[in-house]
Order: C-alpha cells, then structure tokens, then sequence
C-alpha cells in the first residue's frame, strides 16, 4: 500500500472489496494505478483488476464485457473506479514474459483480497525485470529503433503521410525508452 492514501480512496477500495468478496467466481482484487504508485492526486480515479474464475473471463470476454467503470462505488464526489476483468493465466503470462509497460502497470499493486495464494506470488513477482535474456531484448529493441527511425520515419516523410508519421514516431519513443 502507498505510503499517504487519500482517505477517501481508501474508502472505495473498501466498498469495492466489499462488492465483490462474496462472488464466488471472483478470486482476488489487484489495486493498482496512481495510487499503488503513490502518484494520486485528491481526484483520481481508482484502477484495479478483478481476477475472476476462467468461465467468466471467458464469458466477459465473448461479450465485451471486460472494463468495469462505476461512478456509484466511489466515496468522493466526481470519484469513480477503473478496472478490467483478468483471469489467473494474464497474471502467469505477465510474470513470465510480459513486457516492461506490462510489468510496470504492477509497481506497487497490491492484492486487497485473495482466495489463491498464486495471486499474490504473481503480483509480487510481475513489476521484478527478467534479467534472463535481457541482451536479446536490448537487440530487439535497438533493431525496432533502426526501422522505425531509419525506414518509416523517412518514408512518412516523403510520403507527406500523416498516420505513417503519427504510428512511427510513437513506437519509436516506445522502443527507445525500452532500451533506456
């Protein structure tokens, strides 16, 4: 938990704990975003992730239904909560080969509450950077890097082409601060 939350935070994580603790086919709440980081301001939002059982992922999923936004819940005037349904096996491959912007969406996540002890090893061990085969990364990162700036940049370019330019500048930033 970050070290000063806004009271009123706090109280909708509770009230949010609350709505969803007794459901069966929810197996743990994953806090996360500007409050798991610290960076909160009196009006943000609350982000989590509700790991819920593979029927219902599989579920939401065919229907679309994987966001949850609700004004109701929160404590605060203007307040809301952020979140999206994930199910065990997202955590697993995030803890396995999830990308830095991945990983980094758990720096100082926290599980609220929990019916599987993986949940929490996997929250834990999601934000950790997997040294194994990181100069491969690098390589990969630096050779994106090289296309992007030295191929499609150029061809925007020339191009006049305005999406062109808008998609290869903006993975170009992506892949340079992934090799920083």
């Amino acid at each position: 938990m970050p070290p000063n939350p806004w009271p009123h935070h706090l109280e909708t994580i509770r009230k949010l704990a609350e709505r969803y603790r007794d459901d069966p086919e929810v197996i743990a709440l994953i806090v996360g975003g500007s409050i798991a980081k610290g960076w909160a301001r009196e009006d943000s939002d609350v982000d989590f992730m509700l790991v819920v059982s593979d029927d219902r992922y599989r579920e939401a999923f065919a229907r679309r239904d994987l966001p949850i936004m609700d004004s109701d819940i929160a404590a605060y005037p203007g307040g809301y909560v952020d979140g999206k349904k994930v199910d065990c096996g997202f955590l697993r491959d995030v803890a396995s080969h999830g990308s830095e912007p991945a990983r980094s969406a758990f720096v100082g996540a926290w599980v609220e509450f929990s019916r599987d002890s993986e949940v929490d090893r996997l929250v834990r061990a999601i934000p950790v950077y997997p040294e194994e085969g990181h100069e491969d990364r690098l390589t990969s990162f630096y050779s994106q890097v090289m296309l992007l700036g030295g191929f499609f940049v150029k061809e925007a370019a020339k191009r006049d082409d305005r999406y062109l330019m808008a998609f290869a500048t903006t993975e170009l930033s992506l892949y340079a601060m992934r090799i920083v």
